[in-house]
């Protein structure tokens, strides 16, 4: 017998179920979500006042050409009451150098009156313009034409006047140098203006988001880490007091979806655990029971011998029944060094292996019916040892079913059905019992799911499906109701 004192089941901590640790990394000013949304908030504002720049720059052209307009009808207005109607020379002078008029005409009809003359001669182009027809927008061609046009321009501005009545239109020349010397100054100021509009509104939004989503979704990533490193801390304990209460529905979504992740990794961590402390539990009474199941199958040897009659048939079952024992403790001793056994698969007789496995998974319940339906001749390829465990589990849950139904129920009945489907052989094992719970229906084949019986461990079923898909077959649930339940195994034909 080989010595099993080496084997040993190792068991997983938490740290090995999360995964290798990882360190938290602390993400930098400008790389964090905070940070980028600072940036893309003040270079979109940025953008778009570049972009409107422009318009800026001819708002200021349109409000210093009205400006010159508004200044000349003062003077014109002030010159009325001088008797040849022409302002004085310090009044003129005034006008030259503070407000850039170099001369003032007004009409009225075909009359004209030199309101300020020339104070030199202009020998340079001089380009007509229309003061109140333009607008901001259309006037920006315009605006950025005062920047390539050479030197030696002047601007004639055409305007009817508002105070100076008299006249019928006022007519200015000013020098085009002094439009360009005062929206080069204005673009100065313009350019400062959009670099403050925009920090400010890049940090409003910063400070309005960050404050919303930013150091909520901060909090909720330091009490995941620290959920991590100690999965058995209830998430709720490393959130904020508030963060539940005075935050966002999106923000309290995801600290419900958080906290449905915890109880679950918690749950799969304990069941975990206990299943370990299973393992090693079950590599430790394997190892004894296989012993006393070697001795156990010589003491059976000796049955062959007896002279009851009924003793010597019933000797062949039984040490049948005690090989496949001990070659299930040697399994799961084999399983508890990672070792899974490979399934013998070889082509054997159905109906026989169907009534063996039923006739022993039906011991315990001698008042339920049994009925098999299968082919003598037809042949399957599988291991016999797991088919015989597959049958025999099958039928334990639906004896154990069938047991729990109300009592004066009618007689109960397990059916094995075996259909040919080309190269494929299905038997279908059906009962009358009460059928499968609803609430274990999506999880019938993870181990530890009972399904609503008294009496199970869970076990059978996911035990049954790994040993069918073992062999190239499949195991599922055919059919469920309040009448019964009914599942399928798949196999090879033979």
């Amino acid at each position: 017998m080989a010595d099993t004192s080496s084997i040993s089941v190792s068991k997983p901590d938490q740290a090995s179920v999360a995964g290798d640790s990882v360190a938290p990394v602390t993400p930098g000013f400008f790389t964090g979500v905070a940070g980028k949304l600072l940036l893309y908030t003040v270079g979109m504002v940025l953008l778009v006042q570049v972009l409107l720049f422009p318009l800026f720059l001819a708002e200021r052209r349109s409000a210093w050409l009205l400006g010159r307009s508004n200044a000349s009808d003062l003077v014109v207005l002030n010159a009325q009451s001088i008797p040849d109607r022409r302002v004085s020379d310090e009044y003129a002078d005034a006008s030259r150098t503070i407000m850039f008029i170099r001369s003032i005409v007004a009409r009225t009809g075909e009359q004209r009156d030199t309101i300020l003359r020339y104070s030199e001669p202009i020998d340079g182009e001089i380009v007509t313009l229309h003061v109140p027809q333009e607008t901001a927008f259309w006037s920006i061609p315009a605006a950025l034409g005062h920047f390539m046009s050479g030197d030696g321009r002047y601007l004639k501005l055409l305007f009817k006047p508002v105070l100076s009545t008299a006249y019928d239109e006022l007519e200015i020349i000013v020098a085009e140098d002094s439009v360009r010397q005062y929206l080069m100054a204005q673009s100065g100021a313009i350019a400062l203006n959009i670099f403050i509009f925009s920090a400010v509104a890049g940090a409003a939004v910063y400070f309005m988001v960050s404050r919303i989503v930013v150091r909520p979704m901060r909090a909720i990533a330091d009490s995941v880490t620290r959920f991590s490193e100690t999965p058995e801390t209830p998430l709720t304990e490393m959130l904020p007091a508030d963060m539940s209460s005075g935050q966002s529905d999106e923000i309290r979504r995801v600290v419900g979806a958080l906290e449905i992740m915890q109880r679950t990794v918690s749950t799969a961590l304990r069941q975990r655990k206990r299943l370990a402390d299973l393992g090693e539990a079950v590599a430790k009474i394997s190892h004894d029971l296989r012993n006393s199941l070697s001795a156990a199958q010589v003491l059976s040897d000796g049955l062959a011998d007896s002279n009851d009659p009924q003793v010597r048939d019933a000797a062949p079952r039984l040490e049948r029944a005690i090989q496949r024992a001990v070659t299930l403790a040697e399994a799961t001793l084999k399983y508890g060094r990672s070792e899974t056994p490979l399934p013998n698969l070889i082509s054997l007789q159905f109906a026989p292996a169907i009534e063996e496995a039923v006739t022993e998974g039906i011991a315990g319940w001698p008042g339920v019916q049994v009925r098999v339906e299968c082919d003598d001749g037809l042949q399957i390829v599988a291991d016999a040892d797991h088919l015989h465990r597959i049958i025999t589990n099958l039928v334990r849950n639906s004896a154990r079913a069938i047991s729990n139904r109300p009592a004066g129920a009618e007689v109960g009945l397990i059916e094995a059905r075996v259909i040919r489907d080309d190269d494929e052989i299905v038997l279908v094992i059906s009962d009358n019992g009460p059928g499968v719970p609803k609430s274990v229906l999506t999880k019938l084949f993870q181990p530890f799911s009972k399904a609503g019986s008294d009496g199970g461990t869970g076990l059978g079923l996911a035990i049954a499906r790994e040993l069918a898909c073992g062999m190239g077959g499949k195991l599922a649930l055919a059919s469920s109701g309040p009448t019964g339940s009914s599942f399928a195994l798949t196999l090879r034909a033979g």
